[in-house]
């Protein structure tokens, strides 16, 4: 009996599944890191030296140039925290190194203890049985010994703790981007100001313009990649539909309108990239369920 198209597609999106998750993060977190910075910059350098044939016209220039630039801060992003991900790794892993070089001297600390506490029994035996004043003495001084070296050994104990502990990380960010709500709702500003025409237009006459387009754009996809790690998929889903409406309305705004909305772009131009932002707003929901479709299929079920 033959199966259903369906469920062959399922199959081989379990496989490709299994193939990512048999990859996984944490074996090859510097070689992706090193492709992901690479790759940025890559990417950004083809930005830059493009950028005169790629901003002629508004299609290309927003089409391409500015997802360029988007591409460019996601992987540059991505591969930051990947490479931070893999010095967390070493540090643990450094730290518990020392915590196995520190477990001798912990053993000796605990044979100190014993010795102390036997050395104490038997000066508190001697004592009640009457012995001599040079025995008793000789006990009391024994025991003081011990005692005065755990007395040492606690404090470099506590000191060696105190240093290992360390100043920790703030987490400003962390608590500021709770829910990946404060970057993304900045990536929706911020995108949204690109689609105005009068920005296209400071791009071509100011240089600080450019400029800003370039450093907005790279922090754009640096909080792109961030917060969407830390939202679920509602707050995605929400972003997501928003950013994609807008897209739309500016495309049909763009076609239906019988002016030049640009000065530097001609009429035809501007028709070509509301179509293309129509298509892009089509485009990116289906992008996403393709991604979440292993926990649109669990829900489903």
């Amino acid at each position: 009996m033959r199966r259903p198209a369906w469920q062959w597609l399922q199959s081989v999106c379990e496989l490709i599944d299994r193939l990512r998750i048999a990859v996984g993060v944490s074996h090859h977190a510097a070689v992706r890191s090193k492709v992901l910075l690479w790759g940025g910059c890559v990417v950004l350098i083809v930005a830059l030296l493009g950028k005169q044939w790629l901003t002629r016209s508004m299609s290309l220039h927003m089409l391409v140039h500015i997802p360029l630039i988007l591409i460019a801060g996601i992987m540059l992003g991505r591969g930051w925290a990947l490479r931070a991900f893999q010095l967390g790794l070493q540090s643990q892993q450094s730290q518990h190194g020392q915590q196995g070089q520190q477990e001798p001297q912990r053993r000796q600390g605990q044979l100190l203890r014993h010795e102390a506490a036997r050395l104490d029994a038997e000066v508190g035996l001697a004592e009640q049985t009457g012995q001599t004043g040079q025995t008793g003495q000789t006990g009391q001084t024994a025991r003081q010994a011990p005692t005065g070296l755990l007395l040492s050994a606690s404090r470099r104990s506590a000191t060696d703790a105190s240093q290992a502990s360390g100043p920790q990380a703030g987490g400003l960010w962390a608590q500021l981007n709770q829910h990946g709500l404060a970057g993304l709702l900045l990536c929706s500003f911020i995108g949204a100001y690109w689609m105005i025409p009068k920005a296209l237009d400071d791009v071509l006459l100011s240089g600080q313009a450019d400029v800003f387009k370039f450093v907005s754009v790279l922090a754009v996809g640096w909080l792109l990649q961030d917060s969407a790690l830390r939202a679920n998929n509602v707050i995605q889903l929400f972003f997501l539909g928003n950013f994609c409406w807008m897209s739309a309305i500016v495309g049909m705004l763009y076609r239906e309108n019988p002016q030049r909305l640009c000065n530097f772009y001609l009429l035809g131009d501007q028709e070509i990239a509301g179509t293309g932002l129509i298509v892009l707003a089509i485009l990116l929901p289906v992008v996403w369920l393709w991604i979440r479709r292993r926990y649109i299929w669990r829900f489903l079920q």
